[in-house]
């Protein structure tokens, strides 16, 4: 049981990273009279996705925005307010089902309280995959009905693939969950502790718990100030009379644009080798800053207070701390100075948040024999009243 429901958490993971896909990206479908390179060569492919339609040639593509929400056809809208709510709602999902794994365990809540969280995460990544799976068979249609002839995008290829898995993960999940536990009463938990030691203890808790937050937020800044282009705006002179005069410029990591009031046009910077030193260097922190960042936040989520895998020693989990402040640091570094307002606050956030981390995981516990576990289930087979002596120390 614990292996299916391992199996329809990762299966939700990659399900839910491919809803996000296909709603941040814009060829969910290609329309073309003739064959794709024909209609490249004459100017004719066209791309259409939930922000903008596009018309593709060998070396530049020109777009525009879909901002007059009041004037989008009704499946536009639709979709958008779905694959919006489904990437937002795969938050809580993913982590109600990481936090109800059988080798997570929550201070000493009871068994019947991670049960319900199991239950609770698999239902909301159904309908996350829900919404996909709405969005991404309306839209086709519609546009269908619209311009004609239309070819499938990689766009609505990832969002059919992330609501297929997380259609199967969240069945697994909530399926697989087990039975919900009827009472565990029974069990008890007993730590000698002095006052002082309570009271530096919690202090550490809260630092290294504000710590994570700051490093998440941090975090997401930098997928943000990578993923997007509007690193500098170049302007001769103020930007409305720029954008009168077709010369209000954005330049970033992947692509050079010039904005005018309803449209864009953009040169995609795909020539690695003529690219100045600062946009490679730029491109390659930044991508690893944004890859580094999911095993430093995993490692510092699974050395929080309230997390115990299994019954490991307090030293590893301090070891794990070290280790998610140290890489959280790394990313700061690597990203202060190279973007612009998203990847500062970014990198300030992960610096702060990683020095906080690193400093306040407490000292390396040399040994932890003071602590103790006592569980009735255990003492029910046997009659003696000497039993407690197998308790587990």
């Amino acid at each position: 049981m614990a292996c299916l429901q391992l199996t329809g958490f990762m299966i939700s993971c990659f399900g839910w990273i491919g809803i996000i896909v296909a709603t941040a990206t814009n060829e969910w479908v290609l329309t073309c009279k003739y064959g794709v390179s024909t209609c490249k060569k004459m100017d004719e492919l066209g791309a259409r996705g939930l922000w903008a339609d596009c018309v593709i040639s060998t070396a530049l593509y020109h777009c525009k925005s879909l901002n007059q929400i009041l004037t989008l056809p009704a499946y536009i809208q639709t979709a958008r307010a779905l694959m919006i709510s489904a990437s937002i709602l795969g938050l809580p999902a993913i982590l109600l089902v990481m936090m109800s794994l059988p080798c997570i365990n929550l201070g000493s809540e009871p068994q019947s309280i991670k049960h319900k969280r199991s239950v609770l995460g698999g239902v909301l990544v159904l309908l996350v995959a829900f919404g996909g799976i709405i969005s991404t068979v309306w839209f086709p249609i519609g546009v269908h009905r619209d311009s004609g002839l239309v070819t499938f995008g990689y766009s609505l290829y990832a969002g059919w693939i992330g609501a297929a898995l997380c259609l199967f993960g969240g069945s697994v999940i909530s399926c697989c969950s087990g039975d919900s536990p009827q009472y565990d009463e029974d069990r008890f938990y007993y730590a000698k502790q002095d006052e002082d030691t309570t009271a530096s203890a919690n202090q550490a808790k809260s630092a290294q718990m504000s710590g994570f937050l700051l490093s998440c937020f941090g975090w997401i800044g930098i997928i943000i100030a990578t993923a997007t282009s509007e690193w500098v705006v170049t302007c001769r002179f103020d930007i409305t009379t720029c954008k009168k005069m077709d010369e209000l410029g954005t330049r970033g990591l992947w692509e050079d644009c010039v904005l005018s009031t309803d449209l864009y046009h953009c040169r995609s910077l795909t020539d690695i080798l003529l690219l100045p030193a600062y946009i490679q260097t730029s491109r390659a922190l930044m991508i690893s800053a944004s890859i580094l960042g999911l095993p430093a936040i995993l490692l510092v989520m699974m050395s929080l207070p309230c997390i115990n895998l299994g019954s490991e020693p307090e030293s590893i989990k301090y070891k794990r701390s070290v280790v998610g402040g140290v890489l959280i640091l790394l990313i700061g570094l690597v990203t202060f100075g190279y973007s612009l307002y998203a990847g500062w606050i970014g990198a300030a956030l992960c610096l702060f948040g990683g020095s906080m981390i690193s400093c306040c995981s407490g000292d390396s516990p040399e040994y932890s024999e003071n602590r103790y576990y006592y569980s009735k289930h255990r003492a029910a087979p046997s009659a003696s009243p000497n039993h407690a002596k197998n308790a587990h120390v």
